[in-house]
């Protein structure tokens, strides 16, 4: 298609797609739309160096628990998927390729509505090749979504994948799915490896990224962590006014409590404590995209009291107030 125009244009054929659109099927036009929308999102790639790979993260992966080799990172508007390893808690870029989204855009609300989710997931299972239809290419790796802040707000659909493409296409047009994240199967099979099933590789789906240098994260990973640690300590001190203080009491919701009921269960708790010790490992933290000011603390949560353990993997959502006070919005296990 490159080729084509570029030769038109050489001849003095301005716009010779258009000169033929009263020939051509709406179907096949917007296919040729979508190959030149291809084309210029990839030289866009191309005529410069990108932000990743001047050595610049993501803004919205604050911290990464050690335990977590890898993590994903949708660019929705430039069409490309980035795949970090994680080492002592320090990102390096593996993977820079195109990608393909659901062909209405992003901002999936409704089941259905051929939308890509923004968000963070992560990846559930993996499913070859041989158990799929030949769309999906070479495999594909499931995601969490509807996630816990999507079935609060209402939001539906299902079956949201990352996978490859039909073996009689090289790739698709950025928007052409029905809202999973296609890519070529040369690149999805070079993401395979990389990516852990079982909800332990996160993927963070932004419609805007904002690039950083990582040494600019150790203050909002610094005071997030002592954020963390100031809720361990006051649900430790038994005052479950203090501990209280940290919910927000309008927003709060978990599967089964808004504020009220968790304040009394929490209350009717801890009366019956002598002691609680709590231990907070494997800290994962993330901006959240398409949120205002909104969260994510990812970690295993070791309790111990005087009459009760347990271990869990944890996850809460937290969300700056009019105020200018970080409360938590959402609490449950991972």
């Amino acid at each position: 298609l490159l080729m084509a125009d570029l030769l038109a244009a050489r001849a003095g054929v301005i716009d010779p797609i258009a000169m033929r659109n009263n020939y051509q099927k709406p179907a096949t036009l917007h296919q040729l739309d979508g190959l030149r929308d291809e084309v210029r999102l990839r030289w866009n790639q191309l005529k410069v160096i990108s932000p990743a790979e001047k050595g610049l993260i993501p803004a919205s992966v604050i911290q990464l628990a050690p335990q977590q080799k890898s993590i994903v990172v949708v660019d929705t508007a430039n069409a490309r998927l980035y795949t970090y390893k994680n080492k002592n808690g320090k990102l390096s870029l593996i993977v820079n390729n195109y990608t393909t989204i659901g062909e209405k855009g992003t901002h999936k609300r409704l089941e259905g509505d051929e939308r890509t989710p923004i968000g963070i997931y992560h990846v559930t299972r993996y499913i070859e090749d041989r158990d799929l239809p030949p769309l999906y290419g070479t495999g594909a790796f499931p995601i969490d979504y509807p996630n816990e802040l999507d079935k609060h707000y209402g939001r539906t659909g299902y079956g949201i994948w990352l996978h490859g493409t039909h073996p009689e296409s090289f790739n698709r047009v950025p928007l052409a799915s029905d809202g999973c994240v296609a890519m070529s199967n040369p690149e999805f099979d070079r993401l395979k490896p990389l990516i852990e099933p079982d909800s332990k590789t996160p993927v963070i789906i932004s419609d805007k990224i904002t690039w950083i240098k990582p040494e600019y994260l150790n203050v909002t990973r610094d005071y997030f962590n002592a954020l963390l640690q100031q809720w361990v300590s006051d649900w430790e001190s038994l005052d479950s006014q203090r501990y209280l203080s940290h919910y927000d009491k309008s927003e709060f919701f978990t599967s089964n409590h808004s504020f009220s009921s968790w304040a009394k269960y929490k209350t009717s708790l801890n009366a019956n404590k002598s002691n609680i010790n709590v231990v907070l490992s494997n800290i994962s933290l993330f901006s959240y995209p398409g949120e205002r000011e909104l969260l994510v603390a990812e970690f295993t949560q070791n309790y111990s009291s005087n009459n009760f353990e347990s271990r869990a993997e944890k996850r809460q959502y937290w969300r700056r107030n009019a105020n200018g006070k970080w409360k938590i919005i959402f609490e449950g296990t991972q």
